[in-house]
C-alpha cells in the first residue's frame, strides 16, 4: 500500500469553504511549505499512519486520518512561523503551533466537510508567559468560523488536534477537553516527523477508581479542611455558587505546608484552587536559605522550588461546597506537574453532609507532562 502525502489543492478542496479568501491565501502559504518540506511531510505521514495503528481504524480510515493530521500539522507550523516573525514568542524564544479539525457531516452545500483553523502562542511584552496559548487561539478561531453555520454541535466541535513539538499544558489540555469528545485525537508531531497519538482522556483523565481515603491520617485531613474552611472567595465568587479550596502538602519527614484562596476584591481568578497550590509552592515549602554569591534572583529560587518539590510525598485538596465540573483544573494540573511523578494526589470532597475522596498520581494526573 502507497502513502503519499494528499496534496494541499486537494485537502483544501476537501476543506471548508467558510472563508474563500483566506483559503486562496492559505493555499498559496501552503504549497510553497510542501514544496520545501516534502521529504519531511512524507515521514510525518508514515509515521502518523503506523500511530494511529493502536486506535481501532481500518486501512481506509487511518489513511484518511493521517492526511488529516499532517496537513493540519502544516498549518501549526505556518501559524508558529508568522507568530516568530511577528516576536511573539520575543521573551521566552518558545515556538509553538498548533491546528484543531472538525468533520462537518453537512456543509453549506449539504456535502460533508473538514473545518479547520490554526494558531500560535501570544505572549505579553514582559513575561514568558503566553498570554493565549496556541491550541486555545486555534478553537477560538474555528469556533468563529463554525458559529454562523448554526450547526448543531453542543460546543464539541473538535475531532483532531496536532501540535508541533510538545505536548499541550494542563491548561490547554481542559480547552480541548471542553469542546471535544472523550476519543477524539491529539497529535504531536516533532520537527523530524516522528509523531505520538492520544485521546484527550488520555492526556486529561477525568475519571478515577480510587475512591478511598485509606492511608490518609485523620490530623492530615482535619488539616486540609480547615484550610478550605479558612479560604475566603472574592466578592465575585459567592460561595454558595463555587466552593473553598484548601490545599495542605505533606513532606517525608512529614512536616505540614498549607495554602488556600485567597483571592481580594481587585482580583478574579477562574482557578482559585491554582492560587493555593501556588501559595504553598511560591512561599510555603522553600525553607532553603541562602542565596549563593554568584547566582541571580532567578537561579537561587529556581533553586530553592526544586529543593523544596523534591521532598513532598502527598499533595491533598480538599473542596467544601459545590464541587466543579472538572478538578483538578488543567492550570491546577500544570502546577502540580513540578513535583516529582510519583507525589501521591489525593482530592477530598465535602458537600455538607457526605466527605469522599480519590487518590492518583502527578503522572496519572496529567500524563507526559509539559515542563519546558
Amino acid at each position: 500500500m502507497a502513502l503519499i502525502v494528499e496534496s494541499p489543492t486537494r485537502r483544501l478542496q476537501k476543506s471548508n469553504q467558510l472563508d474563500a479568501l483566506s483559503n486562496k491565501q492559505n493555499l498559496i502559504t501552503t504549497r510553497a511549505f510542501y514544496a520545501e518540506h516534502q521529504p519531511l511531510l512524507q515521514t510525518a505521514l508514515i509515521n502518523t499512519f503506523k500511530a494511529l495503528e493502536r486506535f481501532g481504524l481500518n486501512d481506509e480510515e487511518r489513511i484518511q486520518t493521517a492526511q488529516e493530521a499532517v496537513f493540519l500539522w502544516t498549518q501549526a507550523k505556518l501559524s508558529q512561523k508568522a507568530g516568530t516573525k511577528d516576536g511573539n514568542n520575543k521573551v521566552s524564544g518558545f515556538d509553538l503551533g498548533a491546528a484543531v479539525g472538525f468533520h462537518i457531516k453537512n456543509g453549506p452545500d449539504n456535502k460533508p466537510q473538514f473545518a479547520f483553523a490554526s494558531g500560535g502562542n501570544r505572549e505579553s511584552d514582559t513575561i514568558a508567559i503566553a498570554d493565549v496559548h496556541a491550541e486555545t487561539s486555534a478553537i477560538e478561531r474555528l469556533k468563529g468560523k463554525l458559529d454562523p453555520l448554526n450547526l448543531n454541535h453542543d460546543g464539541k466541535f473538535v475531532d483532531m488536534v496536532v501540535i508541533g513539538n510538545a505536548a499541550p499544558c494542563g491548561s490547554c489540555r481542559n480547552e480541548i477537553y471542553k469542546h471535544a469528545s472523550d476519543q477524539s485525537l491529539v497529535f504531536v508531531i516533532t520537527n523530524k516527523g516522528e509523531t505520538s497519538v492520544n485521546t484527550i482522556a488520555e492526556l486529561f483523565p477525568t475519571k478515577f477508581d480510587q475512591y478511598d481515603l485509606k492511608g490518609v491520617s485523620p490530623e492530615l485531613l482535619e488539616t486540609v479542611k480547615v484550610t478550605a474552611q479558612n479560604a475566603f472567595p472574592s466578592r465575585y465568587q459567592l460561595p454558595d455558587v463555587l466552593p473553598l479550596w484548601g490545599v495542605v502538602m505533606e513532606n517525608k519527614d512529614h512536616k505540614i505546608f498549607q495554602g488556600f484562596y485567597s483571592g481580594d476584591d481587585g482580583f478574579w481568578s477562574n482557578s482559585p484552587t491554582m492560587d493555593a497550590i501556588s501559595n504553598v509552592l511560591q512561599w510555603g515549602i522553600n525553607e532553603f536559605p541562602g542565596k549563593g554569591e554568584n547566582e541571580s534572583d532567578i537561579e537561587y529560587k529556581e533553586r530553592i522550588r526544586n529543593q523544596s518539590t523534591a521532598q513532598i510525598e502527598r499533595v491533598v485538596i480538599h473542596y467544601e461546597g459545590k464541587l466543579p465540573k472538572v478538578y483538578p483544573s488543567g492550570k491546577e494540573r500544570q502546577q502540580l506537574s513540578i513535583l516529582p511523578e510519583n507525589t501521591e494526589i489525593v482530592i477530598v470532597e465535602h458537600n455538607g453532609e457526605e466527605t469522599r475522596g480519590f487518590r492518583t498520581t502527578r503522572k496519572d494526573l496529567l500524563p507526559g507532562a509539559f515542563t519546558a
